[in-house]
């Protein structure tokens, strides 16, 4: 019977040590966990500092409409390298920047075709005539498509 108790006390002691030892691993995983997303909360912090989101279309002419949604800029970044970013560019220098054509789709001036950007503005698109690909800044959570348009 002493036997018994003996093996019963041990096993008993064995299974308290584990749960302590148990225990003491998961308040300190826990804990770890707690500090490194103190440490990513801060970090996204500095990141929400210097960086934007906006979202930019792309609309071919033919029905295809690209969206590029919550894409992350620097903040300050020009509408020129915001979609340097997303596309492959083919533009002129003449004057200034002028985008003549985006992912292999070519302007058409014979056909009237010219690609222009607008800006998403109280339910509307509207084309900002008031500044290049240069000048525009890209805002935070702004709505930008970059339409290729025919003026007949």
């Amino acid at each position: 019977m002493a036997m018994r108790t003996n093996l019963w006390a041990i096993v008993s002691v064995v299974f308290l040590v584990w749960a302590v030892a148990a225990t003491s691993m998961a308040a300190s995983y826990f804990q770890t966990t707690q500090n490194q997303q103190k440490i990513i909360d801060s970090m996204q912090d500095l990141i929400d500092e210097v960086t934007i989101k906006a979202s930019i279309a792309i609309d071919y002419g033919n029905g295809t409409t690209v969206w590029h949604n919550d894409t992350v800029f620097p903040v300050g970044t020009n509408l020129f390298n915001a979609t340097k970013k997303i596309a492959n560019l083919t533009f002129d220098t003449t004057f200034d920047i002028y985008v003549t054509g985006i992912n292999g789709v070519m302007q058409n001036a014979t056909s009237g075709q010219f690609w222009v950007y607008e800006i998403w503005n109280n339910g509307t698109w509207e084309i900002d005539w008031s500044t290049t690909v240069t000048t525009f800044v890209v805002g935070n959570h702004q709505l930008i498509r970059w339409s290729l348009h025919t003026w007949t």
